[in-house]
This record gives structure tokens, sequence and C-alpha cells, in this order.
């Protein structure tokens, strides 16, 4: 049996750093979990010009969906990391918050984002135009996401 945080060892630092290695883990978890069970259709509009175009534009130093590609992997490594360092306070200070070994956490996480804030900044399309598929997999790669952060943090805090 896991032997729990008492109040005698908490630590809002160690719940950082391992909250923020777990998160870092998490984002790779992500990726790979998207991969997996992919948010769109293989049948979606491609990136690259038709080829029918005679007189291909000119070449730009970054196309802007590389650029637009890079910048969301960018927000995405950040903002997991962030809300891994977050989580690892949280569950430092209150250990039931570690519900499900994490998975509650990135579930939570995905309504947050996906469901909430992400449409109402126009970055993503709202709940209810999102497709199912979307869906089932932004929650099954959050509740990795989850996981994966919560065993990464859960290591380290145990080595801290």
């Amino acid at each position: 049996m896991a032997k729990s945080t008492s109040s005698r060892n908490r630590s809002l630092p160690k719940g950082l750093l391992a909250g923020l290695l777990g998160g870092i883990a998490g984002a790779a978890v992500i990726l790979v979990a998207e991969e997996i069970f992919p948010p769109h259709s293989e049948s979606r509009p491609a990136l690259i010009p038709a080829m029918a175009d005679a007189q291909p534009a000119p070449p730009t130093p970054i196309e802007p969906a590389r650029q637009k590609s890079m910048q969301y992997k960018a927000l995405h490594w950040a903002f997991a990391t962030a809300a891994g360092g977050v989580y690892g306070m949280a569950a430092e200070m209150e250990p039931s918050l570690a519900a499900w070994r994490g998975a509650a956490f990135g579930i939570a996480l995905n309504r947050l984002t996906h469901e909430s804030l992400l449409p109402r900044m126009g970055i993503t399309p709202s709940k209810e135009e999102q497709s199912t598929q979307a869906r089932v997999s932004h929650w099954i790669s959050h509740a990795a996401y989850g996981v994966a952060t919560d065993s990464i943090r859960r290591l380290v805090r145990h080595l801290l």
C-alpha cells in the first residue's frame, strides 16, 4: 500500500517540480495517444496545394500551416507542463485530487480546455460542433495524459 504524504513532509516546491516533470511526460503521451486515436478522420482536406495549379506560389520561409502547427505544439508542451506543475502542487496539498491515478485530472483538464476555453477563444470548434471522433480522442488522450502525469509525479516525488 502506498504511503500518503503526511502534513510533515508536504512541500509545494517538490510537488511543483514533480508535477512539471510529470506534465512533460504527459504532453508526450497526448501526442502518442492522438496518433493511435486521431481527433480527425483521414478524409479531412489536405494542407498540400492542389496538383492542378500550374504556377506554384513562391516559397515562403515557413509555410503558414507549418508555422501554425509549430505554434500549436509549443503551446501544447508549455501548457501541459504548466498544468502538470499546478497539479503536482495541488496533489501535494490534497492527495485526494490524484483520483483515479490522475485520470480524473486529465478528464477535468479536457473539459476546461477543449470543451470550454479553446472554443471560447475561437481556437477550436465548440463542443457541439466537434465530431464524436474528436471528442472521444480528446477524452482518451487527456485521460492518458493525467495517468502519465500522475505516474511520473508520484515517482519523482517519492525520489525527492
